[in-house]
């Protein structure tokens, strides 16, 4: 089987990816490396030297924003990357991310689930809120300055008024929405690449259109009978464990020390997330 190609998106907390690259260090991986460049003193040099037996690649840094098409961009700067070789799966972790099983089990985990495509959905349709992220042109987003913030409600407002609607120019497509974490084989990962110029036509203005855009791809390319997620396969354990329900903020819950007994328990692969900042000792634990 062809090695896994792990897609790292990152901007804080070096110690915290020295760690998860510790754990990815296989010669079955290779790793590409996207670090923010609001980084400014991200010691590039120390992490580069962590991964022993995987091919470690930084790629083009960018400055990535919460919600905009920035963070669409990153993903694409590392797909683009990493198709260059083809990989059997490709994995898009934060650096907030570890794995919670050894690379025998993810290796083992994939070999047995081949061809599936692991993208998350909001099944069965995506909800009217999650739409209006790409129905209207939300250009004011990412903007600094609250005067920005007071433009781009107004202009939603208006745009809502005035019935538009961008989606209709694309009245064949099925939408859809959810986790932007993935694990893809290499035809999906390929085709979203060759979608680049569509992706950004529908995606550019929208607002957290990570979360949308290769979902889209996906359900509307060949590879959508492959789509695995709990709503699809729910047989299939989910590849990512993440605890919303203790989370806050609409961010996911942080986990400690005393989760360390359910986080191997999990039949997740990916648990998310750590910060070092708030519980150190579970990550050095795991």
């Amino acid at each position: 089987m062809k090695k896994h190609a792990y897609l790292i998106m990152a901007h804080t907390q070096p110690e915290l990816l020295k760690k998860l690259l510790q754990m990815l260090d296989d010669e079955r991986n290779d790793i590409y490396l996207h670090i923010d460049s609001k980084a400014k003193d991200y010691p590039l040099q120390e992490v580069a030297e962590i991964p022993k037996k995987s091919k470690c690649i930084f790629t083009e840094r960018t400055d990535v924003k919460w919600g905009s098409y920035s963070q669409i961009n990153c993903e694409m700067v590392l797909l683009k990357e990493a198709v260059k070789t083809e990989h059997s799966y490709y994995h898009l972790l934060s650096g907030m991310d570890l794995p919670i099983k050894t690379q025998d089990e993810i290796h083992e985990f994939f070999e047995k689930h081949a061809g599936l495509e692991f993208v998350d959905e909001d099944l069965p349709k995506i909800s009217e809120a999650a739409l209006s992220r790409v129905k209207y042109s939300h250009k004011f987003y990412g903007k600094a300055g609250s005067a920005k913030d007071i433009l781009g409600a107004l202009s939603t407002k208006g745009q809502r008024l005035l019935g538009v609607d961008k989606t209709k120019k694309y009245e064949n497509i099925i939408f859809q929405k959810g986790r932007n974490w993935f694990s893809i084989t290499h035809g999906l990962a390929k085709l979203v690449v060759e979608k680049e110029a569509w992706i950004k036509d529908v995606f550019e203005k929208s607002v957290c259109g990570d979360e949308m855009f290769l979902q889209t791809v996906a359900r509307n390319s060949e590879y959508a009978s492959k789509i695995c997620n709990p709503n699809t396969m729910p047989d299939v354990p989910d590849t990512r464990y993440i605890d919303w329900e203790r989370g806050s903020n609409n961010n996911p819950y942080v986990f400690r020390e005393a989760d360390y007994e359910e986080l191997k328990r999990a039949s997740g692969l990916f648990a998310r997330k750590f910060d070092l900042n708030i519980d150190q000792k579970i990550v050095e634990k795991l």
